[in-house]
Parts: structure tokens; sequence; C-alpha cells
């Protein structure tokens, strides 16, 4: 029984159990940092303020003009490609008149376009719960009689009939319940001889404008509260006073509602991979706050005494 207990209290074990026990405190003292800044009013008068914000930015007036095959006003092209179903070869991959290295593009007789294929999908996240006025330029296929294609949001879907000569198309689509407005539009292939792609209409732009005030969407709120939450949670981590780190969060929900109301699609586009960039900021500002912490500690006990 001696040897029993002597085991027990063996220098060994002991080592073993502070070994955990330095392991486990770390974890302890991140989540009661976690909890503190989390029950701050700081935060929460922040994010109502940031909520506030926000919905009264959707209520802005909003318009945005995608170029289908390239903005010779800004000589940029694939700006399109991120809401088009490209991947599913719903869309022409490469826009046309084809690019080179001296851009030809920007000085060709025929204006630039892409293909939408028999089965083609346009998609604007976030835009706002409500209804949009949508213009798309297209022409049909270069066939005899006219193109019929079918356009859809879901809910909504209009025939249309396309010329060869481009034309301009207005309707009035609803976005869906996440706000995003999702376009389907469905044309009966035309494969000519010697180009075995479904080619459906020709696209040149599209133009979309708000009808009336929007709804602020649940998934976008949701992420600009993350980032929101984080970049405070991340200022309290890096010692920052609650108040100090009110302001900086303060002035990312202010910037965050300026590119609401002016920069939407360009926003709205990115919050999930802008939530997650963001998460990672939070761990790494409670490194650098206990690395400090440590370094600080070193040099009070290097410090002579008085």
């Amino acid at each position: 029984m001696a040897r029993e207990v002597a085991a027990q209290h063996s220098p060994h074990t002991r080592h073993a159990t502070r070994d955990t026990h330095n392991s486990v405190r770390p974890l302890v003292e991140e989540l009661l940092a976690l909890l503190t800044w989390l029950r701050e009013w700081q935060l929460w008068a922040v994010l109502a303020f940031g909520i506030a914000l926000w919905a009264l930015a959707y209520t802005v007036p909003y318009q945005h003009e995608l170029y289908f095959g390239g903005d010779r006003a800004t000589e940029r092209r694939h700006d399109d490609a991120a809401f088009l179903n490209i991947a599913e070869d719903g869309w022409d991959l490469a826009p046309e008149p084809a690019s080179d290295a001296e851009n030809t593009w920007l000085v060709s007789p025929a204006p630039p376009f892409r293909w939408a294929y028999d089965d083609a999908q346009l998609t604007l996240p976030g835009l706002g719960n409500g209804a949009w006025r949508v213009t798309i330029l297209a022409a049909g296929q270069p066939t005899a009689g006219p193109t019929i294609s079918r356009w859809s949001d879901g809910t909504y879907t209009s025939t249309v009939a396309l010329e060869q000569e481009p034309r301009a198309f207005q309707h009035v689509f609803a976005t869906d319940a996440r706000g995003d407005l999702r376009l389907h539009f469905l044309t009966p292939p035309f494969t000519p001889p010697d180009d075995p792609r479904p080619l459906g209409f020709v696209g040149f732009s599209a133009l979309v404008s708000s009808v009336g005030p929007q709804a602020i969407p649940l998934p976008q709120l949701l992420y600009l509260a993350v980032c929101l939450t984080i970049c405070y949670g991340t200022a309290r981590r890096l010692v920052f006073a609650p108040h100090s780190a009110l302001a900086v969060s303060v002035a990312l929900s202010l910037l965050l509602a300026l590119a609401l109301a002016r920069w939407r699609i360009h926003l709205t586009g990115i919050t999930p991979v802008l939530a997650t960039m963001l998460a990672t900021c939070y761990p790494l500002g409670a490194l650098i706050a206990r690395g400090t912490n440590r370094v600080v500690r070193g040099q009070d006990a290097l410090s002579p005494q008085p």
C-alpha cells in the first residue's frame, strides 16, 4: 500500500499533472476573455447601430450594370464571370471579340459580348428583398427566324423573341428569400456544323435597378454582424479599451454601410469570405496578446528589484 501511495505522488506523476494544467489553462483564459467582451454593452450597442445603419443603406436607390463581353470605358473584361454559371457550361468561357496581347477588342467594330448557352443563369447575390428592374441588351441566333427564349426569376417567367439585331429587353423581377436575384434563361440550342457549342443568345449587358426600398436580407445581415463582432472582439483581445474597440467597430459599420449603398454587389458577393477571413483574426489577436504579455512579464522578471 505504501508503494502505491508513493507511486501516485511520484515526480513523474506530478510533472504530468502540471503539464496537463499548463495546457488547459490558456484555453480557460481565452474562454473567460471571450465571455468577458461578449457581455460588454459596447458590443451590443455597436451591433444595434450597425444593423440600423445597414438596413437604412438598403433603402438607398441602387443600380449596377454588368457587361458580358467587357467594359470599354474601364478596359476591363471578365468582371461578369463571378455572376454566371460558366462552370456548368451555362455561358461561353471566353468573351468576344477574342482578346489578345494588343487588346484589339477595345477598338473592334463589333461591341463586346458573351454567348449564353441553352441553359444559362445570372446570379446577383445580396441585392435586397424586393423588386428589381432588369434591362438586358441581347441578340438572337444567326437563323432566319427569331430566337425564342424563356427568362425567369423562379416565380415570374417571360418569353422573349430575340432578333439578330441587338435590342434591350426590360422586365421587373423579384429576388429570392436570401435577397439574391437569380435569373434563369432557357433557349433552344443552335449548333452550327463547325461549332459544337449549344448557342443560346448573345448577351451584351445587363442593368439592374432597384424598384423602391429594399429590405436587408437575413444572410447578409448575419455575415455583416459576424464581421462587426469579430472586429470588436479582436480589438478587445489586442488590449484595446472597450471604448476604443467601440470606436473601431463604429468606423467599420459606417464603412460597410457606405459600401452597401454605393458598391453593394461588390460587397455582398464576398461577405461570406470576408467573415471567414476576419474569423481568423481573433485567434491571431489572442496569440499576439499572449505573446506580448509573456514578453512584458519576462522583462519585469529581469528588471532589478528596488
